[in-house]
């Protein structure tokens, strides 16, 4: 009968630390979400800034062409 109960406590400990742990685990799933949607902002800006600097380069060397600017 006492080993019962010992089994029954340790049985709840575990089960209080598996809940804790999926706890843990839906939080982490959460962080992890936010940053990738962070991260995926930070790409798409980066392929803007990308995108106006190739532009920004086409201007300045037709600029450099039609000034005669440009070393051959």
């Amino acid at each position: 009968m006492a080993d019962d109960s010992i089994i029954l406590e340790i049985l709840r400990r575990i089960q209080t630390d598996v809940a804790e742990t999926r706890r843990e685990v839906e939080f982490i799933k959460i962080r992890m979400s936010a940053f990738e949607d962070h991260l995926r902002g930070v790409m798409t800006t980066l392929a803007g800034i990308q995108s106006d600097l190739s532009q920004l380069n086409t201007r300045v060397d037709r600029i450099e062409r039609r000034l005669d600017l440009v070393d051959a």
